[in-house]
């Protein structure tokens, strides 16, 4: 029980700092028709104090799917 509530109270932390934070106050998902959950990963802190930039580094549940109009939109 315990490493859940340790676990959540970690999530609460990262979930308040974002918010927070201006330079995360951007829109992550993206508006695309077939790249279900496609997020930029930009924004976030790394191990070393530095940031993701934006437009960089992306996650989905399902690059594949993307379709013709999703890649004119992310060119």
């Amino acid at each position: 029980m315990f490493k859940r509530f340790a676990a959540l109270l970690v999530l609460l932390t990262l979930v308040t700092s974002a918010l927070a934070d201006p330079s995360m106050s951007y829109r992550r998902l993206l508006p695309l028709e077939g790249g279900p959950n496609f997020r930029d990963m930009g924004g976030y802190i790394t191990t070393d104090g530095q940031r993701v930039r934006r437009g960089l580094l992306f996650r989905s549940a399902a690059m594949a799917a993307l379709t013709a109009q999703d890649m004119l939109y992310l060119d």
